[in-house]
């Protein structure tokens, strides 16, 4: 959590979970949450947006997975979706 807000200069905070293997990122409602997702994959990080979960509602985000990574993979990969998300 603190990797993915110091690479995007404090645009993505996540709030803290104590269970699950997911944490959730939610935008403006409508907003375009495919473009990052896609900009991510194609720099190696799987970023699933919220709007392929959530068809009949405006909800838009991305859940952001952490199961099965070590510290080093996390913090790889919040410096890409950081970078992302700066752009936005």
């Amino acid at each position: 959590m603190s990797a993915l807000a110091r690479g995007s200069n404090g645009a993505v905070q996540l709030l803290p979970s104590d269970r699950g293997m997911h944490l959730l990122h939610e935008v403006a409602p409508n907003s375009d949450d495919e473009t990052l997702s896609r900009n991510a994959l194609a720099a190696g990080v799987m970023l699933a947006p919220l709007s392929r979960y959530a068809m009949q509602s405006p909800r838009r985000g991305w859940l952001l997975g952490y199961a099965g990574f070590d510290d080093a993979e996390i913090r790889a990969a919040a410096r890409v979706v950081g970078a992302l998300a700066r752009r936005l």
